[in-house]
Parts: C-alpha cells; sequence; structure tokens
C-alpha cells in the first residue's frame, strides 16, 4: 500500500504528485480509502472471493485525473530548455 508521507517528499514528481492527491484530493481520498475499507474486509475473513479488485482500479484511474495537468510539467520545461540550448549551439 501506499506509504503517503514517503510519496509527498519524493524527489520523483510523478510518485510526489500521487502522494499529494491521496492526501488532499477529495475523489481520490474517498478512492483510497475505500480500498483501505475493502482490504481490512479481506484480511478479516479466513476465506473470500472477494479481490478489491474494482477500488484498486477506481484509485488509480482517480490518481491519473488529478496529476494528469501536473505530473509532466517540470520535464517538459526540461526538454524545452535543452531544445533551446541545442538550438543556440551550445
Amino acid at each position: 500500500m501506499w506509504n503517503l508521507k514517503k510519496e509527498m517528499h519524493s524527489t520523483d514528481q510523478l510518485t510526489r504528485e500521487r502522494g499529494i492527491c491521496i492526501e488532499r484530493d477529495c475523489d481520490v481520498r474517498n478512492y483510497f480509502m475505500a480500498l483501505k475499507q475493502c482490504q481490512k474486509r479481506i484480511a478479516a475473513k479466513p476465506y473470500t472471493a472477494e479481490t478489491c479488485h474494482q477500488e484498486t482500479v477506481d484509485l488509480i484511474e482517480s490518481i491519473d485525473r488529478c496529476v494528469a495537468d501536473k505530473a509532466f510539467v517540470k520535464f517538459a520545461c526540461q526538454v524545452k530548455s535543452v531544445i533551446l540550448r541545442v538550438g543556440a549551439g551550445e
């Protein structure tokens, strides 16, 4: 499962944004809590056919929507900077 403190302080931009979304975005947080509740239900039973698959998919999709506009902004700026330097003959 996610380590929120570690993710929010990661040097990897995408990992950090995911942690921030889980912590601060209400929709993502709700899916995160639904997955945790499902995992508790499964752990409490000696046998179950329940898998938490849908809860996992819902959480991943909500995180993807949350980070979509932020995830690669820094990367895109770095690529643009390199292209400009190469074009300038550096």
